[in-house]
């Protein structure tokens, strides 16, 4: 029977790193499939779960997820989204850098999101340390954030871009991050293969 999986838990230990998903993949003895499966699904075997909490170093408990917790799956056929940040190497590494200080904080997160000139989404979703919160557009795309809060009063969002596969459910395909302040919008600009352009939004409230 799989077992429900943390995800967030596994792509911060992961970006702690530095690390893709081939990475962790290869250290962990796994294929890069299973581990962008596991990664948009939350579901994993024992082996699996076993061979991430040795490839990441911690206990296996840690990457499970509480019990109540839902993560909505959808279907869909919609085309593939390659998603592009709009982040220069700087801004990466300086995200990087911030990583290790980071506070447990709740974050209201107000979130817009546009495509060309028509504005597709408006909503504000509250984001606690490390928890995932969810946008979703119909069938066609997923986009998960998790936020947390630096040491320094800066907030730090990962950003992360769900295509739907052939199977029903969503392949990520895109994490992006950026580093903003309190009432301070950041920007990010991705594009679908059918070449329709995407600006999200997001401005934290601490």
């Amino acid at each position: 029977m799989p077992l429900s999986i943390e995800t967030a838990t596994i792509r911060r230990l992961r970006n702690g790193r530095t690390w893709t998903q081939e990475q962790l993949a290869h250290v962990a003895g796994l294929s890069l499939r299973t581990v962008q499966r596991i990664e948009a699904r939350g579901q994993a075997s024992q082996e699996s779960l076993q061979a991430f909490a040795a490839a990441l170093d911690c206990q296996s408990v840690i990457l499970l997820r509480k019990t109540g917790r839902r993560r909505p799956r959808r279907a869909g056929t919609s085309p593939y989204f390659a998603a592009v940040a709009s982040l220069a190497a700087a801004s990466i590494l300086a995200l990087v850098l911030y990583m290790p200080s980071i506070l447990a904080q709740p974050v209201m997160l107000n979130v817009g999101l546009n495509a060309g000139d028509e504005r597709l989404v408006q909503a504000q979703l509250l984001s606690d340390e490390g928890r995932t919160s969810e946008v979703v557009l119909a069938d066609e795309l997923r986009i998960e954030l998790v936020s947390s809060v630096t040491k320094q009063g800066d907030v730090f969002i990962e950003i992360l871009l769900f295509e739907p596969d052939t199977e029903g459910s969503f392949l990520q395909v895109a994490e992006p991050a950026v580093l903003t302040a309190d009432r301070r919008t950041a920007s990010v600009e991705f594009e679908a293969k059918s070449g329709q352009h995407y600006l999200l939004e997001l401005t934290p409230e601490l």
